[in-house]
Order: C-alpha cells, then sequence, then structure tokens
C-alpha cells in the first residue's frame, strides 16, 4: 500500500524556487561572532550590494566564520 501510495503523490506539490543564489564562506580562526559579522560580514555586505540584480544578502557569523548568502532576481 505505501508503495502505490507513494507513486500517487503528485510532482508538482512540491514547490517550484528557481531562484539563482550564491553562498559566500569567509573565515578568521579564532574571531568571536561580533568580530565576524562587523569586520568581515558588514564589509563583504557593503562590496556585495553594488552588485546589479541583487534582491537579499543575508549573512550568519559564528566562532571563526561567518556566511553569506546572496539572492538574485529571477529575470537577471
Amino acid at each position: 500500500a505505501g508503495v502505490i501510495a507513494y507513486l500517487q503523490i503528485p510532482v508538482a506539490a512540491l514547490p517550484s524556487y528557481n531562484t539563482p543564489v550564491i553562498n559566500v564562506a569567509a573565515g578568521l580562526p579564532g574571531a568571536s561572532p561580533e568580530t565576524m559579522a562587523a569586520s568581515v560580514a558588514l564589509p563583504l555586505e557593503k562590496q556585495f550590494s553594488t552588485i546589479p540584480g541583487l534582491a537579499l544578502i543575508s549573512s550568519s557569523s559564528t566562532l571563526g566564520s561567518t556566511s553569506l548568502t546572496l539572492e538574485f532576481d529571477e529575470g537577471q
């Protein structure tokens, strides 16, 4: 019964997500999350914000590393 039910699940029920995304990671060993956010993530965000077609920038900083996600307009 499980196999039959699995075969009946429509693929269209899954959301379509075609937004172009780039992930950027940077590291500074031993730096606190606050230092990573102020000294690494913020300058990168300022530079990346000049890229045409960029819709959203989000970042997350942890001990010694930061991760930025850049999402672009779908038509770019």
